[in-house]
């Protein structure tokens, strides 16, 4: 079989490893972490190129780079206090970013997730993991299922669909996201970016959308990233349900593509952030913009018994 699975621990954490054995090109996966993409390499031309920013597995580092890779959810992004209305009650969320004194990108990516379905092909290898969340987390007392399908596929690169299940009695809200590092080598300010935006959503010094947008184009084409620094919601432009953010390398001929899909319920919004080591660039599709569970912009609610599905990924053009 072209595609296999393989588990390790290294610093006493466990790594799921979806890998290609015609090619090299392989996905880590880390289970205990939420399902953390730790790393992935993509195959360009004969060469296999690593995509992703990486990090020690460490307790230190896990603790100082927490959503490198991860996923965000049942909320991405801030919360402001940690406080939210939902069917006219008040719920406070542990505040996770002191410094804002806010609460950001949910609480799955430090939770255990188990293994409930492996598939290994001569196109492409997947396996799905899955939480059962039983409503004790502090601020969101809500039940629910997440299945997160990881899945390598020759020529395609990698492919994360989710499927988010309201298990409990009542309605519940999400706002589900994503968290990779995109890394090509060298410094951001020498790589092109693309991604087509209608409008940036203004936030405050908490980083709390103020409830302006302006209109933005400016990398609409591809364009160098040069000294520009990032930490920025936009509203995007898809294209037949599908938006593409393209990170070019000229000195590598290297174009990694994050895409995301689009539409009603689905990852309308992208946040784009790049880090002040300016060494990567984390690409962010999300359901919502920052404070969806206050402001209500892309906010999914589902009913008992409903379910939310979408779809993201990464490939190399």
């Amino acid at each position: 079989m072209r595609f296999k699975a393989t588990s390790s621990v290294k610093a006493e954490i466990a790594i799921l490893r979806i890998s290609n054995t015609h090619t090299n090109e392989f996905v880590e996966i880390l289970p205990t972490m939420g399902t953390r993409v730790h790393k992935l390499y993509l195959q360009r031309g004969n060469r296999v190129c690593s995509v992703l920013e990486e990090k020690d597995l460490s307790e230190k580092s896990l603790n100082l780079f927490p959503f490198h890779g991860a996923k965000l959810s049942p909320f991405s992004n801030r919360i402001e206090d940690g406080k939210y209305v939902f069917n006219d009650t008040v719920f406070k969320l542990e505040k996770n970013f002191i410094e804002e004194q806010n609460a950001c990108h949910g609480f799955i990516y430090k939770n255990l997730f188990e293994i409930v379905d492996e598939k290994m092909t001569g196109d492409f290898g997947q396996v799905t993991f899955r939480l059962d969340y039983d409503g004790r987390t502090k601020g969101y007392p809500f039940p629910f299922r997440i299945d997160l399908t990881y899945r390598l596929e020759s020529d395609r690169g990698l492919t994360c669909i989710t499927k988010i299940f309201n298990t409990g009695q009542t309605p519940m809200p999400v706002s589900d996201g994503w968290h990779p590092y995109i890394s090509i080598g060298g410094k951001v300010d020498d790589w092109l970016v693309r991604f087509n935006a209608k409008e940036r959503v203004v936030v405050d010094q908490r980083m709390i959308p103020t409830g302006q947008k302006i209109a933005f184009n400016d990398f609409s084409v591809f364009k160098k990233i040069g000294d520009t620094s990032f930490d920025t919601c936009f509203v995007i432009c898809s294209n037949r349900n599908l938006h593409k953010t393209k990170i070019r390398s000229e000195e590598k001929d290297l174009t990694v593509v994050v895409w995301q899909e689009t539409g009603e319920k689905k990852y309308n919004y992208l946040q784009v952030y790049t880090p002040k080591e300016r060494n990567s660039i984390a690409i962010e599709p999300m359901t919502g913009i920052p404070n969806a569970f206050n402001n209500k912009e892309g906010l999914i609610v589902l009913d008992k018994g409903e379910w939310f599905e979408g779809s993201y990924g990464i490939n190399i053009e």
